[in-house]
């Protein structure tokens, strides 16, 4: 097993792993949030609920969150 740091891999794409998972996550706790759902975490190899009512997780702008069109609906979320 390579275990070299990702920052240092020699394919661009997976250099940009990490900064891509964080991505995620924040993006994973806004929408919670906005739907008053509990994510499951590994931490510590425990997992945890974590719960994100939308008062507490500051949403700078609606530009943080990249808008999808749902094909079904014919509309943007």
């Amino acid at each position: 097993m390579n275990t070299k740091p990702l920052d240092r891999a020699k394919d661009v794409d997976a250099r940009g792993v990490e900064a891509a998972l964080l991505r995620a996550a924040k993006q994973a706790r806004a929408y919670a949030a906005q739907t008053h759902t509990a994510i499951v975490v590994v931490r510590n190899g425990q997992l945890i609920k974590e719960s994100y009512p939308a008062h507490e997780l500051e949403i700078k702008s609606s530009s943080s969150l990249k808008k999808t069109t749902d094909p079904d609906s014919g509309g943007s979320s």
